[in-house]
């Protein structure tokens, strides 16, 4: 299996899957689910769940870490009772985080995708700003427990970490560049 980071998008009428791996987004399906606004609560966590389930065909492990989930359209317009349930549907049934991103983030993202590239897939705009390298560096021998813990955190948001002092860091840092940055070419 290719290593990488899997996206998912579910939005009204269709679900892509996405594979993030050196700054290069690949799309690897898009299928036509619709979800349109006449389909039950129970059917729509159903049919997403089922979807989330056989995501196994993309990656070797599918958890939160490697793997994202992302939902605009008639997603966003559920009332947030039944919006929290699916949420929490998905998560017991498939262990991921389903994401309903709201119409505000959604055109940030939308805007920020057009900017970089002149792409209108929400999902370029989204690897810009959610998926970074982020250099830590500081006062090694003062501050080692603070700086360990902000590495941990920045990975537990999927941020690479590059640092003498992060755990498993092979690479020493260097000044951000537009050649160093996790950014798909367009």
């Amino acid at each position: 299996m290719t290593e990488g980071r899997v996206l998912v998008h579910f939005g009204s009428e269709r679900v892509s899957v996405y594979r993030f791996q050196s700054g290069e987004l690949q799309l690897l399906t898009r299928e036509r689910l619709p979800f349109g606004a006449g389909l039950a609560d129970e059917a729509l966590a159903d049919s997403v769940g089922e979807f989330c389930a056989g995501l196994k065909e993309f990656a070797e492990v599918v958890d939160n870490k490697s793997t994202r989930v992302h939902a605009t359209g008639v997603f966003q317009q559920l009332p947030q009772p039944e919006a929290a349930a699916l949420v929490n549907s998905v998560y017991v049934n498939t262990g991921l985080y389903f994401n309903v991103v709201g119409p505000e983030l959604e055109r940030f993202y939308l805007d920020t995708g057009m900017s970089a590239c002149g792409s209108d897939d929400m999902v370029d705009g989204l690897i810009r700003r959610e998926f970074r390298t982020a250099v830590v560096c500081g006062s090694f021998q003062q501050s080692l427990g603070p700086i360990e813990g902000t590495i941990a955190q920045l990975r537990e948001t999927g941020t690479e970490v590059l640092s003498p002092a992060a755990p498993g860091s092979s690479r020493k840092p260097q000044a951000p560049t537009s050649s160093s940055s996790t950014t798909r070419t367009c």
